[in-house]
């Protein structure tokens, strides 16, 4: 039986990209990088909202990251660079409790 871990440093990154190539590029780039332990890739999605005054319907991919909350800074200074969107989601969504276990293993990731 493993424990939970309250008030935890884990948060998710929830990032939408134009398409799954592009969440793939980004999600190699800052595993690569040891910024975030593991991504989750959901390749197609409906967004529906309003741009520039319009509303539009369009397909994309939502990008879910595993990390620290010490990250978030470096992560968000990364994607901008490698997104194509003007203005990219990039929000941080924190946890409140982890399994111990789990959460050893995203430290361990991340320490490397």
């Amino acid at each position: 039986m493993t424990e939970n871990t309250n008030n935890s440093s884990l948060i998710f990154i929830y990032i939408t990209c134009p398409d799954s190539i592009t969440s793939e590029k980004i999600a190699d780039y800052l595993i690569n990088k040891d910024l975030i332990a593991c991504a989750n890739i959901f390749p197609e999605i409906t967004s529906i909202c309003k741009w520039k005054n319009k509303k539009q319907t369009d397909k994309e991919s939502v990008l879910i990251l595993k990390t620290s909350k010490n990250n978030f800074t470096s992560i968000e200074s990364e994607v901008r660079k490698l997104h194509p969107y003007t203005c990219p989601c990039i929000i941080s969504i924190p946890t409140n409790s982890v399994n111990s276990d789990y959460m050893g293993w995203i430290n361990n990731q991340l320490l490397k």
